[in-house]
């Protein structure tokens, strides 16, 4: 399959499937995950598929070996670097590789964030569903923005190759802002689990920082008042005897 026909048949389906369960107000750990890794997956495969495409000539005079793009593309998309990781790990449960970012699937967790906004009118909140990924250096990274950042990179990288042309930047724009109207507007987070079985922490309490345009865990001394909710939804242990 060409890239292009690989671009429009996979690639922008599982885009505008993950945009939309992103977008969504259930978090269930098993259809997040999924979603996520379909769309890391198929990011992951575009090294040796462009490998594969371009001019021998070309492909001689620019690399030399497969891995070799892919840790080039690293370079210029670090956040690339993370979603092949969790592209990796979502396959084979374990990443080996040396200088991996995490080293098992478990690093993934789906989240729901508690976020504190301002407006000239003063301090509001609202709520989203994170995809958490928690690195081997201790820091963590919602993957939501790494794909993002990741799918926005490749567009331009398969432009400049002439595999594509270029597509809206509306289809892969992501913003972790929301206006005050839209905060009020939106109806409770509801968290899936299946009766019995440990999740974890769910719950991260972030605040908008607009210099970087990014959530970030508040300040020491942070204070506010909660005024979300959340809707905790049950499904019955299938261990459960009948």
């Amino acid at each position: 399959m060409s890239i292009r026909r690989f671009f429009v048949t996979q690639l922008l389906p599982a885009l505008d499937d993950f945009r939309a369960n992103s977008s969504n107000r259930d978090i269930d750990h098993g259809t997040d995950v999924a979603i996520a890794a379909r769309l890391a997956g198929i990011l992951n495969s575009l090294p040796e598929r462009v490998m594969l495409e371009i001019p021998q000539p070309l492909k001689t005079l620019l690399f030399r070996r497969d891995y070799h793009y892919r840790e080039s593309t690293w370079r210029e998309c670090p956040a690339y670097e993370y979603v092949c990781d969790f592209a990796i790990a979502y396959k084979h449960e374990t990443v080996s590789r040396p200088g991996r970012k995490i080293d098992r699937l478990e690093k993934a967790q789906p989240r729901a964030a508690y976020c504190i906004y301002r407006d000239s009118s003063g301090e509001y909140h609202g709520t989203q569903k994170l995809l958490w990924l928690k690195l081997l250096s201790g820091e963590s990274v919602d993957l939501r923005r790494a794909l993002m950042v990741s799918v926005a990179y490749w567009v331009i990288e398969l432009f400049q190759f002439g595999f594509i042309e270029l597509i809206d930047p509306n289809r892969f724009a992501f913003s972790e802002n929301m206006s005050r109207a839209e905060a009020e507007a939106q109806p409770n987070l509801r968290l899936h689990q299946i009766a019995g079985e440990q999740y974890g922490n769910l719950f991260h309490v972030l605040e908008y920082d607009y210099e970087t345009g990014f959530l970030r865990v508040p300040g020491p001394g942070t204070a506010f008042e909660i005024s979300k909710n959340f809707d905790l939804v049950f499904t019955d242990s299938p261990f459960t005897a009948a």
